[in-house]
């Protein structure tokens, strides 16, 4: 019966785990605008009459040990903040499909995440907008010149956003400077996940423990 105890015991803790960043972070990067007019840039969405917009110094795109990537932080400009929080996964090194060039090379050396987990860029500005994201054309593409708009080492994404009214992509070009300790790393928040999910998980594995220890 110890046993069963423990094994339920276990199993909420796994539930917390599978709740939270349990991942183990490889690689993480600092995140600068690749050009200095802006970072990403938001199409036909403009905000005070500006589409362009430079990442702040709390954005970090982060690498983990499962094949996912995540990027979190901020961009802002003509009194204007987003709240950048997008997820990727499918680590590979190999694109599945197009890739974009503008930063003048393609290297071998690029790594790619072919698949957009979830995406959400939101501000509370102009009585608040949430752009949810959609993957279109290249996976996000990292490495030398993978900026798409320079030769320095950075990133990109492109994104169809479909709830602005105004139908258009959005881009993110980014140069990355490695943080190399990783007692430096700046851990992201947890991902948020339904209340009821968290809740019903955990009350399974205490029910057991429960039950378990009344037939003991």
């Amino acid at each position: 019966m110890k046993k069963i105890i423990i094994q339920l015991t276990a199993i909420a803790t796994l539930s917390l785990s599978f709740f939270s960043n349990a991942a183990i972070i490889t690689h993480q990067w600092k995140v600068d605008d690749a050009i200095n007019s802006h970072g990403l840039w938001t199409h036909n969405l403009k905000f005070n009459n500006d589409n362009f917009f430079n990442f702040d110094d709390d954005l970090y795109l982060t690498a983990y040990n499962d094949g996912t990537a995540r990027l979190y932080g901020h961009a802002s400009d003509s009194g204007v903040s987003w709240l950048i929080d997008v997820i990727w996964d499918g680590f590979n090194v190999t694109p599945d499909g197009s890739v974009k060039t503008g930063g003048g090379l393609m290297l071998d050396s690029w790594v790619y995440y072919h698949n957009l987990v979830s995406g959400r860029i939101s501000t509370q500005e102009a009585g608040g907008f949430v752009a949810n994201l959609e993957r279109i054309g290249p996976a996000l593409q990292i490495g030398l010149g993978a900026n798409d708009k320079t030769l320095d080492f950075g990133a990109s994404a492109w994104f169809n956003v479909n709830n602005t009214g105004k139908p258009g992509h959005w881009d993110l070009n980014m140069d990355l400077q490695l943080i190399s300790n990783p007692e430096l790393f700046v851990v992201p928040p947890p991902i948020d996940v339904p209340e009821p999910a968290i809740l019903s998980t955990l009350l399974l594995g205490l029910i057991g423990i429960g039950a378990a220890r009344r037939r003991a």
